[in-house]
């Protein structure tokens, strides 16, 4: 039974219109149907934040490696720059694939952030704590971003969506 939200008249279930008032009726089913999709784009939205995380970590490292590889002794700049331009460019790389798959692209970078950050502090352990906030914000940021990955992935095939 659909009841009719103008005259309250109880309705058979796949009625469109009130057989009371003539107001056209909802359908139940279409409008939780239509929820679970704003859901299911919201959650995606919050999966998306990745791209933004990949981008922010392939901007400020180019930034890092043109300073390092301009500091570098000049018999080592050319290997500097090209591992620099190589690394971070992976991450524009991420930043790009994250328009089609930001899941798999956050899941991508945050791994490859993490090794990155792991292999610094082994050579020099001293680096972890600089650069610290941003750090902590990216990895954060990626995790959330993952995190709501796997929810949205979960919602539309529990929802039916996908």
């Amino acid at each position: 039974m659909i009841t009719c939200s103008q005259c309250q008249q109880s309705n058979p279930g796949g009625a469109r219109f009130c057989e009371g008032c003539g107001a056209a009726l909802e359908d139940p089913q279409a409008a939780e149907r239509a929820a679970d999709v704003i859901e299911a784009d919201f959650m995606l939205t919050q999966t998306k934040r990745a791209g933004a995380m990949l981008l922010l970590v392939a901007i400020l490292g180019s930034i890092g490696g043109l300073v390092e590889t301009a500091m570098a002794h000049e018999s080592e700049r050319l290997v500097i720059g090209i591992i620099n331009g190589v690394l971070w460019g992976s991450f524009f790389g991420l930043w790009l694939w994250s328009r089609r798959r930001p899941l798999a692209a956050g899941i991508t970078g945050l791994t490859l952030y993490l090794l990155i950050v792991l292999l610094a502090a082994a050579g020099d352990p001293s680096t972890i704590v600089r650069g610290i906030i941003f750090k902590v914000i990216i990895i954060g940021g990626l995790a959330q971003a993952i995190s709501a990955g796997f929810k949205h992935r979960t919602f539309v095939r529990q929802r039916g969506l996908g």
